[in-house]
């Protein structure tokens, strides 16, 4: 859709990823939409990280800037992060849990001794922005509102990552395809 892709493909996203990066080069290489229904049944989504199920695709630097089309409210099942988690390495084993207690999945995913557990709730308006880091455990918990919860998560790669040759890599085969794989910043 050429409008999605004007609006994933802005300007400004490159430059802000650029400027928590320090990157000289940002490209969008895949675009997730997100809807999280309403009522509270539906849409839960455990705490992973993202570089877990995208080990056979990039090695290096990528990222997540996920922008919320709708308002997000703490009722609206707001993605979560666990603060300072993007500095324990990564967790080889994936933990895309689906399991609605996710007081077990803390318990269960390993973090070095001494560190804390810190959720912050990304309670943010239509349009705003926030990035994560691909080793920065989040989740969210199911939407309870009357209205369902949009958003985009636009991957995004720096010169920094390094695409890998696989067999069916979905997501890096069209990398020298602007259209497709926009460069929006550098």
């Amino acid at each position: 859709d050429l409008t999605i892709r004007k609006f994933i493909s802005h300007p400004e996203i490159g430059k802000w990823a650029a400027e928590v990066t320090g990157a000289e080069m940002v490209q969008v290489w895949a675009v997730q939409l997100l809807v999280k229904p309403p009522g509270g049944s539906l849409g839960h989504i455990g705490f992973h990280q993202d570089m877990q199920h995208w080990t056979t695709w990039f090695e290096g630097e990528v990222l997540t800037a996920w922008i919320a089309v709708t308002d997000v409210e703490e009722v609206s099942g707001p993605m979560t992060f666990v603060r300072g988690s993007h500095r324990w390495g990564l967790n080889e084993k994936p933990s895309f849990f689906h399991d609605p207690d996710l007081e077990i999945q803390k318990e269960e995913i390993p973090r070095p001794d001494g560190s804390d557990w810190e959720e912050v709730q990304a309670t943010i308006s239509a349009g705003a922005i926030s990035f994560h880091h691909r080793h920065t455990y989040h989740g969210s918990r199911s939407n309870t509102s009357s209205v369902a919860r949009r958003s985009f998560a636009v991957h995004l790669r720096t010169e920094k990552s390094r695409p890998l040759d696989t067999i069916g890599g979905y997501y890096n085969e069209n990398l020298d395809n602007p259209d497709l794989c926009p460069v929006i910043f550098g």
